[in-house]
């Protein structure tokens, strides 16, 4: 995620991403929000619901609960959390629809999108971003096949017949 949004998310949300200054053998915030950018209001919206639940539980200081990872996986949101009080239902229940919502929100540009598939690789894009990433990894399977014929030719090796990598 760029910046500028990781930047607002620890501003909006002090308590709740405050470990993202500790070292990573305390806590993986220290990587950010290891995905895209169409997550952001995702993630937004799912801050704003925590807050909220821990607010309104009496017993619990927002201090005692707090987010130790964000990250894409297998093309689904993962958050992780810590804390001794992070069963409030408010908090569960915020993070079961985070993932639900990002399952069907593209993660490079926040449109409705669905989970694809790329040599292994699960992403959740739109159309139009799966196209573009098709695209661009085309381009760059061209360029490796060019390089390769290069070094091929450079070291006396006949290219007249296609080569794969």
């Amino acid at each position: 995620m760029r910046e500028g949004l990781t930047q607002r998310l620890y501003r909006d949300f002090a308590d709740l991403y405050r470990q993202h200054a500790l070292p990573d053998s305390e806590s993986l915030m220290c990587y950010g929000f290891e995905c895209g950018d169409g997550w952001y209001d995702v993630l937004y919206e799912m801050s704003t619901k925590i807050k909220a639940a821990v607010d309104a539980e009496e017993d619990v200081e927002p201090r005692e609960v707090a987010v130790s990872q964000v990250k894409e996986k297998l093309g689904g949101l993962r958050v992780y959390m810590s804390g001794n009080k992070v069963d409030v239902d408010g908090v569960r229940q915020a993070l079961e629809d985070a993932s639900r919502r990002a399952a069907s929100t593209c993660e490079r540009c926040g449109s409705e999108g669905s989970l694809k598939k790329n040599h292994g690789w699960l992403m959740t894009l739109c159309g139009e971003c799966e196209e573009t990433r098709k695209a661009n990894s085309e381009r760059r399977l061209q360029v490796r096949q060019q390089r390769l014929k290069m070094l091929l030719k450079d070291s006396g090796v006949d290219t007249s017949e296609r080569v794969s990598l």
